[in-house]
């Protein structure tokens, strides 16, 4: 991102090589105009960027509800694999918890179990995520499930009504505050310990085992991810660089033979 930032202010920029991804874009919020746009109405899979809306939609939903202790059903988990925080029926959690576990630490299960918390089941949650990106202008996305998992053609997005979602959720003081955590320390339960989750997004954290490091300090939230060759990579961030907001967002990132993932650098 820091070649993205270079041409910020350029009267006329360069974008920099962006061949390994299917759509780019850098936007000025704090003046309102795009500086980078590539392929921003080439329709793609949603890949993890779904979780911007997911976690948009639960900020608003359960704001007043952060503090209730919910206890979890085979119900609220079913549909989730993957990705997991290793939540069980039965498991009593507060839903700060798991508000923290889907969004900052992106773990499917916590963002299945917030979809439930929400409407009556994760297909009723959908809906709402649906009408939702309607509401904000993204009339070419269409979500089948919270997370972003490929669902043939009829998972898609484009890369602007993605910047319509980013934009949204960046004005949510409580969605940004989780996203862009590195790191927040789940409370016992019933089930698991006292445990610290990190933030998944690589701009933010890099683990001790990381092959690559990414980190970026003008970076706050919002979501990373990749859905496999279906979706590829998407990274969504909320930047801030001489003395201006940014958000910058990737869809259809490849990685390199040696793992290399081409979104993070670009």
């Amino acid at each position: 991102l820091s070649s993205f930032f270079a041409i910020s202010a350029s009267a006329a920029p360069t974008p920099p090589d962006t061949d390994n991804c299917a759509a780019v874009c850098l936007y000025d919020k704090t003046h309102g105009k795009a500086v980078v746009m590539e392929n921003g109405d080439k329709l793609l899979n949603t890949s993890t960027s779904s979780k911007v809306m997911t976690g948009l939609l639960a900020c608003e939903i359960l704001a007043d509800r952060l503090d209730d202790t919910v206890v979890l059903t085979e119900q609220m988990l079913s549909g989730s694999s993957g990705y997991s925080m290793g939540l069980k029926s039965g498991e009593k959690i507060k839903t700060i918890d798991l508000l923290y576990g889907a969004v900052c630490g992106s773990y499917n299960d916590a963002a299945y179990a917030v979809a439930s918390l929400c409407a009556e089941n994760s297909a009723s949650f959908v809906d709402m995520m649906n009408e939702k990106a309607a509401a904000l202008g993204a009339s070419s996305t269409c979500y089948t499930n919270p997370l972003g998992y490929p669902d043939n053609d009829a998972m898609v997005t484009t890369l602007s009504d993605t910047l319509k979602i980013a934009i949204a959720a960046s004005e949510n003081e409580l969605y940004m505050q989780i996203c862009s955590a590195k790191s927040y320390t789940v409370s016992a339960t019933n089930f698991n310990s006292e445990r610290t989750i990190y933030n998944r997004n690589r701009l933010l954290y890099t683990p001790s085992n990381a092959d690559f490091a990414y980190f970026n300090p003008a970076c706050l939230g919002m979501n990373a991810g990749n859905s496999g060759d279906a979706g590829g990579w998407s990274v969504i961030t909320l930047a801030q660089d001489d003395g201006a907001d940014y958000i910058c967002i990737i869809l259809g990132g490849q990685e390199s033979e040696e793992g290399e993932i081409y979104a993070y650098k670009a």
